[in-house]
């Protein structure tokens, strides 16, 4: 293990993820941003995935193996191993683009924030982007809400922050006891929903993350679990409300309230009874006609309600005698579109707005631009002449051009011609040079015969001389 202390810690629990978990590594190890470690914790899988794992033997990967004990617990095991500052929790089954530890960690630095979440693309299991219409379809890629709007939301319609984009500081985890180890559908619903009521939860409006929509319903938060996640967001909602603060509860319910200035205490908990009703689920509803029941024990209670409210015992048992516990899906599809819808309006009035308003920026700046744009016109009229000038003179360049080009290629003529009378004058010169070269030859020959005539001759002359010699000193006779 290295011994270096990394920033961040990528925590990556898996379960029998074989088919993606190498991808998923691998794009970890590919991010631009590299002060980082990876913490794979293994929840039991039955297939290889701890040997693929095992094949990248990079010491930054650390790898624990458990018992099956969910997803909740996978992640809190790893974010006990973890030693990075800022954690980014990721999937088996997803891909991190390039880019997302780097923009992601520059967020929370320039901003001094503690979490962020980013926007993701939907892919299939082949790799490619998911078109059309799929279950997760409406799930993350949401405009950036406050704290109030995010409590509202996540108490009627659920989570739509997606948890594999999360960075946070990995202390923030533990001052909130970590992970919901009984939840195995929303356990990251119950987080935020711990820590919305403090921070806020900053989303980039970036796709840093690849979210794989698998065509068997292996998802967790797929169609095939929505039987238990129903169950789980019933338990969620049920819960929620208790430990919100009066302010914050007015604020994040200001429309959904009967009486928007209740005071704290016994209004406070009819408010929380009167907002489960509405909700679409018929156990939060149920939840909420029983908070009513156990208030209306207490007369003085039940006063309060008939006289700020209009809602008296015989509205309670109205209420009990119409209540649907299994509501037909219909009514709860209408509710969610109603819902929706409002949420909606209310985005494009905000947007509307913020489109005006740029409108108006716009149209200001191009009024300030008018004076430019007038001396600009002026400029332009003064260069004219200047520009007739320079046609002109471009012109005449051209012209000059032409001439110059023409005795170019007379020259070029020319020069084909020396060039030929070059190598004529060459070839004769080879022809002398092998002529010279043969009359030095000759030279030579006559040089040695002179010499040896020269030789020849001295020893004539010399014997000559010994026969004169001889001659004369031979006697006369008389």
């Amino acid at each position: 293990m290295p011994t270096e202390t990394p920033l961040i810690s990528v925590t990556i629990p898996a379960y029998n993820s074989q088919a993606t978990i190498a991808q998923a590594i691998q794009s970890v190890l590919d991010q631009t941003f590299t002060d980082f470690e990876i913490i794979v914790v293994d929840d039991g899988s039955k297939d290889r995935t701890g040997e693929i794992v095992a094949e990248f033997n990079d010491p930054r990967i650390t790898y624990i193996y458990q018992e099956n004990q969910g997803g909740s617990q996978a992640t809190n095991r790893a974010l006990e191993a973890a030693r990075g500052k800022y954690v980014a929790l990721f999937a088996a089954d997803d891909i991190c683009c390039p880019e997302r530890l780097e923009r992601e960690y520059n967020f929370l630095s320039e901003t001094g924030g503690k979490i962020v979440f980013s926007w993701a693309e939907f892919i299939g299991d082949d790799g490619q982007v998911l078109e059309g219409n799929h279950f997760a379809r409406g799930f993350f890629n949401h405009p950036q809400r406050d704290q109030a709007e995010m409590i509202n939301w996540f108490f009627f319609k659920g989570n739509y922050l997606c948890t594999v984009s999360c960075m946070a500081e990995r202390q923030l985890f533990f001052d909130n006891g970590l992970f919901r180890p009984s939840s195995a559908q929303v356990p990251d619903l119950w987080m935020w929903g711990k820590l919305v009521r403090t921070i806020e939860l900053p989303i980039l409006p970036e796709k840093l993350i690849k979210y794989r929509v698998r065509s068997d319903g292996g998802n967790v938060s797929g169609p095939l679990n929505a039987p238990r996640a129903q169950f789980e967001l019933v338990e969620f909602s049920r819960n929620f409300l208790q430990s919100l603060s009066a302010d914050m509860f007015k604020k994040a319910f200001a429309r959904n309230l009967r009486n928007p200035y209740f005071e704290e205490g016994v209004e406070f908990e009819l408010e929380k009874a009167f907002l489960c009703i509405q909700h679409q689920l018929p156990g939060v509803r149920q939840a909420g006609v029983e908070r009513l029941s156990v208030l209306f024990e207490d007369l003085r209670v039940v006063e309060i309600s008939r006289t700020n409210y209009s809602f008296g015992l015989p509205e309670l048992f109205l209420v009990t005698k119409s209540l649907q516990i299994s509501a037909g899906l219909e009514l709860i599809k209408l509710k969610e579109q109603l819902l929706l819808l409002q949420d909606t309006e209310s985005e494009a009035k905000r947007y509307v707005k913020s489109l005006e308003t740029e409108i108006k920026k716009l149209t200001t700046y191009l009024k300030s631009l008018e004076p430019a744009f007038e001396n600009a016109q002026k400029y332009l009229k003064n260069l004219e002449p200047a520009y007739q000038d320079s046609q002109q003179r471009l012109a005449h360049l051209d012209l000059e051009y032409r001439k110059t080009s023409a005795l170019l290629e007379e020259k070029a003529v020319a020069n084909s011609v020396l060039q030929l009378q070059n190598q004529e004058l060459a070839s004769k010169n080879l022809d002398l040079t092998a002529r010279l070269e043969q009359a030095l030859t000759a030279k030579e020959h006559l040089e040695k015969s002179l010499a040896r005539y020269e030789k020849d001759l001295r020893a004539l002359q010399a014997t000559r001389t010994v026969r004169i010699t001889r001659f004369l000193r031979r006697p006369f006779g008389k």
